[in-house]
Protein backbone atom coordinates (compact mmCIF):
# COMPACT_ATOMS: atom_id res chain seq x y z
CA UNK A 1 0.00 0.00 0.00
CA UNK A 2 1.25 3.46 -0.84
CA UNK A 3 1.42 5.18 2.57
CA UNK A 4 0.71 8.63 1.13
CA UNK A 5 -2.31 7.78 -1.04
CA UNK A 6 -3.63 4.55 0.48
CA UNK A 7 -3.73 2.98 -3.01
CA UNK A 8 -2.61 -0.60 -3.50
CA UNK A 9 0.56 -0.88 -5.58
CA UNK A 10 2.77 -3.63 -6.93
CA UNK A 11 6.53 -3.62 -6.45
CA UNK A 12 8.93 -5.39 -8.78
CA UNK A 13 11.96 -5.88 -6.55
CA UNK A 14 15.28 -6.57 -8.25
CA UNK A 15 18.34 -7.66 -6.30
CA UNK A 16 21.46 -6.13 -7.87
CA UNK A 17 24.66 -8.18 -7.92
CA UNK A 18 27.52 -7.46 -5.54
CA UNK A 19 29.92 -7.78 -8.49
CA UNK A 20 30.60 -4.27 -9.82
CA UNK A 21 30.68 -5.22 -13.53
CA UNK A 22 27.54 -7.34 -13.30
CA UNK A 23 25.78 -4.66 -11.24
CA UNK A 24 26.51 -2.02 -13.90
CA UNK A 25 24.91 -4.22 -16.58
CA UNK A 26 21.90 -4.93 -14.37
CA UNK A 27 21.40 -1.24 -13.55
CA UNK A 28 21.67 -0.32 -17.23
CA UNK A 29 18.98 -2.91 -18.08
CA UNK A 30 16.75 -1.55 -15.30
CA UNK A 31 17.20 2.02 -16.55
CA UNK A 32 16.16 0.82 -20.01
CA UNK A 33 13.01 -0.87 -18.65
CA UNK A 34 12.09 2.17 -16.54
CA UNK A 35 12.63 4.54 -19.47
CA UNK A 36 10.26 2.45 -21.58
CA UNK A 37 7.63 2.21 -18.85
CA UNK A 38 7.60 5.98 -18.35
CA UNK A 39 6.70 6.44 -22.04
CA UNK A 40 3.92 3.84 -22.24
CA UNK A 41 0.43 5.02 -21.29
CA UNK A 42 -2.39 2.75 -22.41
CA UNK A 43 -5.32 0.98 -20.72
CA UNK A 44 -3.79 -2.42 -21.58
CA UNK A 45 -0.28 -1.67 -20.30
CA UNK A 46 0.58 -1.83 -16.61
CA UNK A 47 1.14 1.72 -15.34
CA UNK A 48 4.55 2.76 -14.04
CA UNK A 49 4.42 4.83 -10.83
CA UNK A 50 7.92 5.28 -9.42
CA UNK A 51 11.36 3.81 -8.83
CA UNK A 52 13.02 3.33 -5.48
CA UNK A 53 16.76 2.70 -5.20
CA UNK A 54 17.87 1.01 -1.98
CA UNK A 55 21.70 1.02 -2.20
CA UNK A 56 22.18 -0.33 1.33
CA UNK A 57 20.29 -3.48 0.25
CA UNK A 58 21.67 -3.61 -3.33
CA UNK A 59 18.09 -3.49 -4.52
CA UNK A 60 15.95 -1.51 -6.94
CA UNK A 61 12.18 -1.43 -6.71
CA UNK A 62 9.95 -0.51 -9.62
CA UNK A 63 6.56 0.64 -8.31
CA UNK A 64 3.71 -0.30 -10.62
CA UNK A 65 -0.05 -0.27 -10.76
CA UNK A 66 -1.53 -3.17 -8.77
CA UNK A 67 -3.56 -5.52 -10.96
CA UNK A 68 -5.65 -7.60 -8.52
CA UNK A 69 -6.56 -10.62 -10.65
CA UNK A 70 -3.00 -11.83 -11.13
CA UNK A 71 -1.65 -13.28 -14.35
CA UNK A 72 -3.44 -15.22 -17.06
CA UNK A 73 -1.09 -18.09 -16.17
CA UNK A 74 -2.33 -18.07 -12.59
CA UNK A 75 -5.95 -18.02 -13.80
CA UNK A 76 -5.30 -20.96 -16.14
CA UNK A 77 -3.60 -22.89 -13.32
CA UNK A 78 -6.50 -22.23 -10.97
CA UNK A 79 -9.54 -22.45 -13.26
CA UNK A 80 -8.35 -24.40 -16.31
CA UNK A 81 -8.90 -23.41 -19.95
CA UNK A 82 -10.64 -20.13 -20.70
CA UNK A 83 -13.93 -20.09 -22.54
CA UNK A 84 -13.95 -18.95 -26.15
CA UNK A 85 -15.76 -15.76 -25.12
CA UNK A 86 -13.14 -14.86 -22.49
CA UNK A 87 -10.31 -15.79 -24.86
CA UNK A 88 -11.71 -13.40 -27.47
CA UNK A 89 -12.10 -10.65 -24.86
CA UNK A 90 -8.51 -11.04 -23.64
CA UNK A 91 -7.08 -11.43 -27.15
CA UNK A 92 -8.68 -8.20 -28.40
CA UNK A 93 -7.27 -6.27 -25.46
CA UNK A 94 -3.87 -7.93 -25.86
CA UNK A 95 -3.79 -6.93 -29.53
CA UNK A 96 -4.85 -3.37 -28.65
CA UNK A 97 -1.99 -3.15 -26.14
CA UNK A 98 0.52 -4.66 -28.56
CA UNK A 99 -0.60 -2.35 -31.35
CA UNK A 100 0.02 0.61 -29.04
CA UNK A 101 3.43 -0.70 -27.92
CA UNK A 102 4.48 -1.34 -31.51
CA UNK A 103 3.31 2.14 -32.54
CA UNK A 104 5.82 3.46 -29.98
CA UNK A 105 8.59 1.41 -31.62
CA UNK A 106 8.79 -1.13 -28.79
CA UNK A 107 9.03 -4.93 -29.09
CA UNK A 108 8.10 -6.74 -25.86
CA UNK A 109 10.07 -9.96 -26.60
CA UNK A 110 8.79 -11.89 -23.58
CA UNK A 111 5.06 -12.07 -24.12
CA UNK A 112 3.56 -15.03 -22.25
CA UNK A 113 0.63 -15.76 -19.95
CA UNK A 114 2.70 -14.94 -16.85
CA UNK A 115 3.26 -11.40 -18.20
CA UNK A 116 -0.39 -10.68 -18.96
CA UNK A 117 -2.26 -9.47 -15.89
CA UNK A 118 -6.03 -9.34 -15.38
CA UNK A 119 -7.96 -6.95 -13.15
CA UNK A 120 -11.29 -7.59 -11.43
CA UNK A 121 -13.23 -6.25 -14.44
CA UNK A 122 -11.60 -8.62 -16.99
CA UNK A 123 -9.30 -5.91 -18.34
CA UNK A 124 -5.87 -7.23 -19.25
CA UNK A 125 -2.58 -5.39 -18.83
CA UNK A 126 0.73 -6.31 -20.43
CA UNK A 127 3.56 -6.29 -17.91
CA UNK A 128 7.29 -7.00 -17.55
CA UNK A 129 9.10 -5.00 -20.19
CA UNK A 130 12.53 -6.12 -18.95
CA UNK A 131 13.35 -7.98 -22.19
CA UNK A 132 11.89 -5.37 -24.52
CA UNK A 133 13.76 -3.28 -27.04
CA UNK A 134 13.17 -0.16 -29.07
CA UNK A 135 13.14 -0.75 -32.80
CA UNK A 136 15.77 1.55 -34.26
CA UNK A 137 14.68 1.46 -37.89
CA UNK A 138 11.64 1.30 -40.13
CA UNK A 139 13.43 -1.05 -42.52
CA UNK A 140 11.90 -4.52 -42.32
CA UNK A 141 15.33 -6.21 -42.53
CA UNK A 142 16.56 -4.30 -39.46
CA UNK A 143 13.37 -5.08 -37.56
CA UNK A 144 13.68 -8.77 -38.50
CA UNK A 145 17.26 -8.85 -37.18
CA UNK A 146 16.28 -7.16 -33.91
CA UNK A 147 13.30 -9.46 -33.41
CA UNK A 148 15.63 -12.46 -33.64
CA UNK A 149 17.95 -11.35 -30.86
CA UNK A 150 17.80 -13.74 -27.95
CA UNK A 151 15.86 -12.19 -25.08
CA UNK A 152 12.98 -13.33 -22.93
CA UNK A 153 11.96 -16.77 -21.69
CA UNK A 154 13.59 -19.66 -23.59
CA UNK A 155 10.43 -21.78 -23.69
CA UNK A 156 8.55 -18.94 -25.37
CA UNK A 157 11.07 -18.10 -28.09
CA UNK A 158 9.53 -18.30 -31.54
CA UNK A 159 10.76 -21.17 -33.75
CA UNK A 160 12.37 -18.88 -36.32
CA UNK A 161 14.44 -17.19 -33.59
CA UNK A 162 15.39 -20.50 -31.99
Amino acid sequence: MDPTTGKLIAIKSIQVSDNKDTAQKEVLALKHEIALLTKLHHPNIVNYIDTRVLPEENRVEIVLEFVPGGSVKALLDKFGPLSEKVTKLYTKQLLDGLSYVHSKGVMHRDLKCANILVDNDAHIKISDFGASTIVKSNYSKDIANQSKSLKGSPYWISPEVF
